[in-house]
């Protein structure tokens, strides 16, 4: 037994020499939420925006999207894929357009209630719904491009196929909840992409949910704020190197050293932020805080390969089961939770007595809305299952999972944090 655990611990160390070879960025901008972006950011963003599309990067990025797409969803491709191509869309505006360009994200979570009604839906940022004639969007700077893939067409929108209103989407409490709960990446990645991420495309319509939905601007906004719920997973209990799960075609189980699609570099490439080509951060984490120096990062990774394959039975510091849905919704119900990775997905402080404060005010408010209660989605229909050629008895278990923590959170009687 003690030879085994010499031999493992050389081998992570090993290991972990090879994965982080990855130079620390001298220079790393912050993504923001698109409603915290200055005035002059934004009409930056937009221009840039403007101009890579009459250059043709627009269709190009729509082509390679479509090229690639039933190879990188509804496995484990899906966030590292994702991760690199925002970087490498990220980057041609930086080095072509704008060196102060980046792409914001869309916090979708504070607008689940009623999409409809976000202001990022609005003539001051992407603009709406289609007109009712041919579905092309008419407001904000959007109405203005024209796009070439594959045929060319104006933005087309049709919320909730042809309605005016856009249904409920998942809640922050829901992406809390697997966020907590997650030990297994292949599992937060399908219930994120079962839920949340598949919401925004279906519900906007049009170009968002056809293969080629990078035509639409909300599409680098969307995948931003699943790149940063990836990020945010990866700062919570080692999970920085996880890397598990099936592969493109549900062949094997992918692993660090398998190359990302399209662009045929290792995985583990993109999985740390701050390092190698990945320049960036997001403005509400602070999980790159914690890995400054390289022995936090190397007791980050060997902790991260040491929990690969145990199983899914983690408890924290009091004893109690880690992945019990009732320890996650006292931590809703209570506002307890001083992990800022979690609290800020609420807009609350990790100052318990501020916390506390807020969850008494939002319950005064909601009471007088008589809007108590939380509203599962409803779950996506066949086409889009099998538009995507997703693993349907995984959909409806993701499906089945959401809908019973929904009947707990009101059977607790618990105030939405937006409602």
């Amino acid at each position: 037994m003690k030879i085994s655990c010499i031999i493992l611990i050389t081998a992570l160390g090993c290991v972990s020499l090879a994965q982080q070879n990855q130079p620390r960025c001298s220079n790393i901008h912050t993504r923001k939420e698109v409603r915290s972006m200055s005035q002059n950011e934004w009409n930056l963003y937009t221009d840039v925006i403007k101009q890579m599309n009459d250059d043709g990067w627009t269709a190009w990025f729509s082509y390679v999207h479509t090229k690639v797409f039933y190879v990188v969803h509804g496995n484990s491709m899906f966030f590292p894929f994702h991760r690199k191509y925002l970087q490498h869309y990220e980057s041609i505006g930086r080095r072509n357009y704008n060196n102060n360009f980046y792409i914001p994200y869309w916090d979708v979570g504070r607008d689940y209630a009623a999409p409809h009604k976000s202001a990022v839906l609005t003539d001051r940022y992407l603009g709406g719904n289609g007109r009712s004639s041919d579905g092309c969007v008419n407001n904000g700077f959007v109405s203005k491009l024209q796009l070439t893939y594959p045929y060319r067409h104006c933005l087309v929108r049709e919320f909730d196929r042809s309605k005016n209103t856009i249904q409920t989407w998942y809640s922050p409490e829901y992406v809390a909840y697997r966020l907590q709960t997650s030990t297994k990446m292949s599992k937060f990645r399908s219930s994120i992409e079962d839920s949340i991420h598949g919401d925004v495309h279906s519900s906007l319509g049009g170009d968002m949910s056809q293969e080629y939905s990078p035509n639409d601007p909300v599409f680098m906004l969307h995948h931003a704020n699943i790149d940063r719920l990836w990020a945010k997973w990866q700062g919570m209990r080692n999970n920085l190197w996880k890397m598990d799960g099936r592969g493109p075609n549900g062949i094997r189980n992918l692993d660090l050293d398998d190359e990302i699609t399209n662009y045929n570099i290792p995985i583990r490439t993109v999985m740390e932020l701050g390092y190698g080509d990945m320049c960036y951060q997001y403005s509400d984490s602070s999980s790159s805080k914690a890995r400054e120096n390289s022995q936090a990062r190397t007791a980050s990774f060997q902790a991260s390969l040491a929990q690969t394959n145990q199983d899914d039975n983690s408890t924290n510091s009091f004893g109690q089961d880690l992945n019990s849905e009732d320890v996650v919704i006292s931590k809703l119900i209570y506002n307890d939770s001083t992990n800022p990775e979690i609290a800020s997905l609420f807009g609350i402080s990790t100052d318990t007595k501020i916390a506390k404060r807020s969850l008494a005010r939002r319950s005064q408010k909601c009471n007088v809305k008589n809007k108590c209660t939380i509203t599962v989605p409803n779950p996506f229909s066949d086409r889009w299952i099998n538009m995507h050629k997703y693993d349907k008895t995984e959909v409806e278990q993701n499906y089945k999972e959401a809908k019973e923590f929904y009947e707990k959170l009101n059977k607790y009687k618990y105030v939405p944090a937006y409602c």
